[in-house]
């Protein structure tokens, strides 16, 4: 997904502990979730062959996440950013989030109100702190979900985090309907994967998430999320 396996494999190469590696000791006890878990959290993280990797995370009330990394120094410093998507969950037992996307699961530890600590090997801190003036999520990235012609619209259901949004009005959204309309002229949903980016419109209790459509990529009919 963009590059984030190419490099980025940081995230997976360092994680191969987040499977139960930090038990308690007590398999009755429990830690409930901090009721201030989400948020958006940055920071630096360190990295063997750059200056850093300059991470932010979207940890979302609906508990899906939004993961962004970018290098900064080294060879592959000013290339495109890499992204992962996905569900997370607090982990009780274990008391840290667990990112579940491509890959191994990520984990997470809040060390206060303020700062994760990712689970790693590494004897050197890999914090995200939590950003006082969070940005929104407005990044364009590859999707790949299951889209779906209603009532004159269209949504898409992104496959990894289950985000379900209807498709926003526009060029790309002709463009998904033309093409949706070539390869599944019964209606029906088709595996699809388009470059897009989030935009919120309303207010209030009519605030809600769409999808832009910057480019449709692929269309798949007889195809659906898992297979």
């Amino acid at each position: 997904m963009n590059r984030f396996w190419a490099k980025g494999l940081w995230l997976s190469a360092v994680l191969l502990n987040g499977c139960g590696g930090h038990a308690t000791g007590n398999a009755d006890r429990v830690t409930p979730m901090p009721d201030s878990l989400p948020g958006v959290y940055g920071g630096d993280l360190p990295c063997s062959n750059c200056s850093a990797i300059r991470a932010t995370l979207w940890l979302r009330p609906d508990y899906r996440f939004f993961l962004r990394q970018s290098f900064v120094g080294g060879d592959d410093a000013g290339a495109d950013n890499a992204y992962a998507v996905g569900k997370w969950h607090w982990d009780e037992r274990q008391a840290d989030i667990v990112l579940a996307s491509v890959g191994p699961a990520r984990r997470f530890v809040p060390l206060d109100g303020r700062r994760l600590e990712l689970h790693t090997f590494s004897n050197v801190p890999h914090e995200l702190t939590r950003l006082d003036d969070p940005p929104p999520f407005t990044d364009t990235l590859r999707l790949d979900g299951e889209s779906e012609l209603i009532d004159g619209g269209a949504t898409f259901t992104e496959c990894l985090s289950g985000l379900k949004l209807a498709v926003a009005p526009g060029k790309g959204f002709k463009e998904l309907r033309r093409q949706h309309r070539l390869v599944s002229a019964r209606g029906k949903p088709a595996l699809t994967s388009v470059d897009g980016h989030l935009r919120v419109i309303g207010a209030g209790d009519k605030r809600r998430e769409i999808l832009v459509v910057d480019r449709v990529i692929e269309l798949k009919p007889r195809a659906r999320c898992g297979t």
